[in-house]
């Protein structure tokens, strides 16, 4: 039996031009939610520990938002864009294919994925 895992978008009111991605999240929400993955998305604007705990960080042009974390049986298991102590430059070109496969959802899941990803900590 596998635990559920737990897709976070994790952003902030100001960020520019999360408008996509938050239609983007909404769609995979709509499509993928089951028993086993749920969506969830949380607004960092007012949790500055809760970003500094999660390794976010949250100040002005940092362009390390969004962020997407999925968590499972309590632990961080898989992070896009991957985690990096140098803060991200210029624009993540984010799209659909890129989160199923991040997250294994769907009919790609089989395909091979850049993402360090550990999903065998859900099992």
């Amino acid at each position: 039996m596998t635990s559920t895992k737990y897709i976070t978008m994790f952003d902030t009111t100001w960020a520019y031009g999360n408008e996509y991605v938050k239609m983007l999240f909404a769609e995979l929400s709509n499509e993928y939610t089951s028993l086993s993955t749920v969506f969830l998305h949380v607004d960092l604007t007012r949790s500055q520990e809760l970003a500094d705990q999660l390794k976010v960080n949250i100040s002005g042009y940092s362009g390390e938002i969004p962020v997407f974390i999925c968590f499972c049986k309590g632990k961080e298991v898989c992070r896009v864009p991957e985690f990096s102590e140098k803060p991200r430059t210029g624009t993540y070109r984010w799209t659909k294919e890129i989160l199923l496969r991040a997250f294994k959802l769907g009919k790609v899941e089989s395909k091979k994925t850049k993402y360090l990803c550990l999903f065998s900590n859900c099992g």
